[in-house]
């Protein structure tokens, strides 16, 4: 098991390395007048093929683990075993009637029953779930909003406030309201000032902080000193 981490650790630094020194040197460089080339950018679409062979193998393992799973439940009829059913079910399906559409519309003779189904798939079931998750998903952010306006510290006054701006300011009777005013004490005005000033530097702020982040990832990853379920597996 040792061997195998440090042949992982191996292969994750040559390949965070190769594309480092890609980035950071010239792809030919000049040595006492002569221009050599660094070979780095020579490999580059090869390197990039078995990046590309890599992802889909775990795509594969990511599908069959999915498949897997949902198998053993509907076999053992496990709790929920319906879902493992549908999802199964739903799963082939769409895989079957997807290249079936796709095969005979390229080949322009689709027959209309195919059609009909493909529609119902996709444009009727598929589509109307994805509006109902989003749906969903509204309930679940006004509840987020309920909870963070309810005014307990300083900060949750300041939030509640500027998001009382931004809605007032962006309907007619937020303009209504405040038309007496100056023009920089309008409704309109100051939202369009937070929104472009006090939420433009919070939002690059944010993902200032988020990348410094992900490049202290990368670099624990880059050098093998993130550890997980993975590489306590090879314990």
């Amino acid at each position: 098991m040792a061997g195998k981490r440090r042949l992982i650790a191996l292969v994750t630094f040559a390949a965070g390395l190769y594309y480092l020194l890609e980035y950071v040197l010239p792809p030919r460089v000049t040595i006492a007048g002569r221009t050599h080339t660094t070979y780095l950018s020579d490999w580059q679409e090869a390197v990039g093929d078995f990046l590309y062979v890599v992802a889909m193998f775990n795509l594969g393992l990511g599908v069959g683990t999915l498949l897997k799973s949902h198998w053993q439940g509907l076999r053992q009829r496990q709790e929920g075993w319906v879902n493992n059913l549908g999802f199964l079910l739903a799963f082939f399906g769409m895989i079957v009637f997807g290249f079936w559409h796709r095969e005979a519309e390229a080949g322009g003779h689709e027959a209309q029953w195919l059609k009909d189904v493909w529609s119902i798939l996709f444009d009727r079931i598929f589509q109307s779930l994805v509006a109902t998750v989003f749906a969903l998903l509204a309930f679940f952010i006004v509840y987020a909003a309920y909870r963070a306006f309810r005014v307990r510290n300083l900060e949750a006054v300041v939030l509640m406030v500027a998001a009382t701006i931004v809605m007032l300011g962006q309907i007619r009777i937020g303009g209504w309201l405040t038309s007496s005013l100056p023009q920089p004490l309008q409704l309109p005005s100051m939202m369009a000032w937070i929104m472009t000033v006090v939420n433009t530097a919070c939002v690059r702020g944010i993902y200032f902080g988020m990348w410094i982040g992900s490049i202290a990832v990368a670099l624990r990853i880059w050098l093998s000193l993130e550890r997980g379920a993975f590489y306590e597996k090879l314990d």
